[in-house]
């Protein structure tokens, strides 16, 4: 699958490039415009799932209201998640400057909860969610490649703060979680994230079209558009659970365990719909 987006992305910035020479990169277009975005991003939560280091997979659970044990099950979220946002920019001799706020939800996945750990009869005392989640906020910085009446085409490098990880919720109060933290929750919420934080790159490619009324040199109105591209947020063992770090848990004190570094990178895919002007510099 990485491979093949790849490819494509390859093969997309190669026709960008071999347009008309006429076209390329005459640093001498104007305008702006303002896009929702909406697509797929590419995520893989396999880190949060490492058994050698931070085994997320299961948790014991102890329910303090019915004085039960239990074991339960967290499935690993499937990859890549639902990615929307907005995105504005300014032109200014062809070159782009501008910014983008995403927010990105993977699907949930339900797990079992086991009651009677270790006491011979095992029944099913519940269930289980796990759900991958992530954001970023980036400075954007590009180019327009082409320019066709109101067809624009830009590759552009955005530099930015993200945030990822994964939401687990559990039937139970309390819950210990092997080699990351204890942690009790608020009996109406019964949530816990576990998630990391770091600097973020992007690069990628657009193409938008912007309809209504256009000449040869200048175009206005409602716009609609495509962009692809690479994104990652580097990796970082700064493990957070809830708002507390991961490593500072009591049994902790007297050796630090070596935790994963973990970030999040993959391909993505967007929807732009928006408006915009573009126009030559005069």
């Amino acid at each position: 699958m990485k491979n093949k987006s790849t490819k494509v992305f390859a093969l997309l910035l190669m026709v960008s490039f071999s347009a008309s020479a006429q076209e390329i990169f005459k640093f001498n277009s104007s305008g702006g415009g303002f896009n929702f975005m909406v697509g797929k991003q590419g995520y893989d939560a396999s880190p949060y799932f490492n058994k050698d280091t931070a085994d997320l997979s299961s948790a014991i659970v102890y329910d303090s209201a019915s004085n039960t044990t239990s074991a339960a099950n967290f499935v690993k979220p499937a990859t890549g998640m639902l990615n929307f946002g907005f995105q504005g920019y300014g032109l200014f001799k062809s070159i782009i400057m501008g910014g983008e706020l995403n927010i990105g939800i993977g699907s949930s996945l339900s797990g079992e909860q086991k009651r009677g750990i270790g006491l011979g009869a095992v029944t099913n005392y519940g269930t289980t969610s796990t759900q991958s989640f992530g954001g970023n906020l980036m400075f954007n910085v590009g180019m327009v490649a082409l320019r066709k009446k109101g067809l624009i085409v830009y590759p552009l490098i955005g530099l930015g703060f993200g945030t990822s990880g994964i939401r687990m919720k559990a039937s139970a109060k309390d819950r210990f979680y092997p080699f990351i933290t204890g942690v009790v929750t608020d009996l109406n919420q019964q949530n816990m994230l576990v998630w990391t934080s770091n600097a973020v790159f992007d690069i990628g490619l657009g193409a938008q079209y912007i309809f209504g009324k256009s000449t040869e040199d200048n175009a206005k109105g409602f716009s609609l558009g495509f962009r692809v591209g690479y994104n990652t947020q580097f990796a970082t063992d700064n493990i957070k659970v809830n708002e507390k770090n991961a490593i500072n848990h009591p049994d902790w004190v007297d050796k630090k365990p070596t935790l994963p570094k973990i970030g999040a990178s993959g391909f993505y895919a967007k929807l732009l719909i928006g408006f915009g002007r573009i126009g030559e510099n005069r």
